[in-house]
């Protein structure tokens, strides 16, 4: 399995979430978007364990089994087909969370988030 972590599912990571590190060492690659990581050091500059928790979000991107993907050209086609569908739906997500389902959809990945307004999306394979 290919997995993706959005940035809940990174906490619960770190906060030694039993189905999440399952997830984890089970998994073929482990996928943070570029969307997530900004989320995570976003929230990292604001909290007053900034420092220590990014020393903890390079150790974990170093690792060979993970890795970061950015948006291309087809991650933009993407990105129209599930907005049209969640307007047509009378449905929302955040933008940068709709960023994020396109590189899942994208790259067929599975992603493991706890934020239920990825529902509105059936498409997305969740764990």
């Amino acid at each position: 399995m290919n997995l993706a972590l959005d940035a809940n599912a990174y906490c619960d990571l770190c906060k030694g979430n039993d189905d999440v590190l399952h997830l984890v060492r089970t998994a073929n690659t482990v996928v943070l978007t570029v969307f997530t990581v900004a989320t995570l050091r976003s929230a990292f500059s604001r909290g007053w364990q900034g420092s220590g928790n990014e020393k903890i979000l390079s150790r974990f991107l170093n690792n060979a089994r993970v890795r970061v993907i950015f948006p291309d050209e087809q991650t933009v086609f993407h990105y129209g087909r599930l907005l049209r569908q969640l307007k047509t739906q009378g449905s929302a997500l955040p933008i940068n969370d709709l960023w994020v389902a396109s590189l899942i959809v994208q790259h067929d990945l599975v992603l493991r988030s706890t934020d239920r307004h990825f529902d509105s999306l059936p498409q997305l394979v969740r764990v």
